[in-house]
Formats: structure tokens, sequence, C-alpha cells
């Protein structure tokens, strides 16, 4: 959690630090870190809180692997299993802790987000009250979506047991798989909006023209981009429910 809030706290001063300068030069934020998008206007909000959140949902992510891969790399598996030897019931326990655990890490990351962004619009003569307002709308959303990157960690962590190649596995799906969006948008343009980031980003509502990140690609509603997550939870999951049945500890 304190490496999740290292690096959220760092991107959160960047991207200010950015805004800060361009503003002083009257170019507006053409070659900042949120392209177009101007400090107070509708969209520019959602976009520096998705981009903070994307890099500690990654450790969101690696808290549900752990909650499961843990078991096995400390060989607490068989006592476990020896207490409740219906193995999916462990797992749905498992979901259940990481949800609760992934929610408290998105509330205290939202809060430190917050503060400390409107910290910093203070002393550079930003508006922190814009700032704030626009927390009250999005925060809910950015720690929801926090909530399910965690569960997937779980559905991961389910499937692949190594903890090592559970994390790698789930890092690189997500920040891999972010990286080569306009090749994948190329090759398969009907897959982007069903992919993890891109469909976080449409959960979270973030504004898809003005930016480098998602300009130019067809996302689903917000409630589709939280259906898709929660089917890659369920997917995942399940599949490591059937395998762990009928694996050998």
């Amino acid at each position: 959690m304190a490496s999740g809030a290292a690096v959220t706290l760092l991107i959160v001063f960047v991207i200010l630090y950015g805004v800060e300068r361009n503003l002083g030069s009257g170019s507006g934020l053409s070659s900042g870190p949120t392209g177009t998008l101007q400090f107070g206007s509708s969209g520019w909000y959602p976009y520096v809180m998705a981009l903070s959140y994307t890099y500690s949902q990654l450790f969101g992510v690696v808290l549900g692997i752990i909650c499961v891969t843990g078991e096995f790399r400390y060989n607490t598996a068989s006592f476990t299993y020896l207490v409740e030897p219906r193995r999916s019931r462990v797992l749905s326990a498992k979901l259940i802790a990481s949800a609760i655990w992934g929610l408290i890490y998105g509330v205290l990351t939202a809060i430190l987000v917050t503060a400390f962004g409107a910290l910093l619009c203070t002393v550079w003569r930003l508006d922190p009250g814009a700032f704030l307002r626009n927390a009250l709308t999005y925060l809910p959303v950015d720690v929801a979506g926090f909530m399910l990157f965690t569960l997937i960690g779980v559905g991961i962590g389910s499937l692949i047991h190594n903890q090592v190649l559970a994390i790698i596995t789930g890092v690189g799906m997500i920040t891999i798989g972010a990286s080569l969006l306009a090749l994948i948008s190329a090759i398969a343009p009907h897959v982007v909006p069903y992919l993890p980031q891109t469909a976080l980003m449409a959960f979270e509502r973030v504004p898809q023209d003005g930016n480098r990140i998602t300009g130019g690609y067809r996302v689903l509603p917000w409630w589709g981009g939280g259906l898709v997550l929660l089917a890659y939870t369920a997917v995942l999951a399940g599949i490591g429910a059937l395998t762990a049945q009928r694996s050998d500890l």
C-alpha cells in the first residue's frame, strides 16, 4: 500500500507540475501530459484521476494475487483445505476479503490523491476548489474500479498459483495491453473496448477526446466497462476454481 501510494503521489505531482508550467505559457496543455484538456474543464479531473489510478491499481491487482498465491508460496494451503475442503468456498472467501481490502486501498488512495492534488493546486495558484468539487463526482467510480482490479487479481492468482509468474502475468496483461492499444486497434478494433484498461477507463468515465491514450478508440458505456471487469473476474476465478478441484497441492 505504501508503494502504491508513493507512485500515485508522484504521478499527481508530475501531472499538476505540467499543468502549472503550461498554463503560465498561455499555450494550454497541448504539450503537457493531459493533451488538450484544460484545467478545471469537465474532462480534466477524471483524466487526471485515471492516470493516477492506472499505476496504483496495478498494486491492487498484486494485492489480489498475493491473497491467493501466498497460500501456495508459504505452504499454508494444505492446512486451509483441511479446515475447508470445498475449495470453491475458500476462493469465495478470498474474493470477499480482497474486495474489502481493495475498497480500503481505493479509499486511501482517493484521499491521498484529493488532498495532495488540492495542496499542489493551492501552492501553484491553480484552483483547489474546482479540484475538490470534481473529486466528489468521480471518486466513487475510481474507488470501485480499484476494487474490481483487486478482484481480477484474485482471479489471476486462482488460475496461476506461482506467485511471481502470476504477478508478472497480471501486471503485464494490463500494462502491455494498454501500451499496444494502437496495434490492437489496427488488427482487431472490436477487441479494444473489452481490454481491461479500456474497460476501466470506460467505467471511470474518462473523456475520450483530447487525450493521447484513449483518443480515437470506441469505448463502452460506464456500466458496460464495469460488467466487462466483473466478467474478467468471473471467468478467471471460475477457471481457477475448476482447476483447483482437480489439482494436487
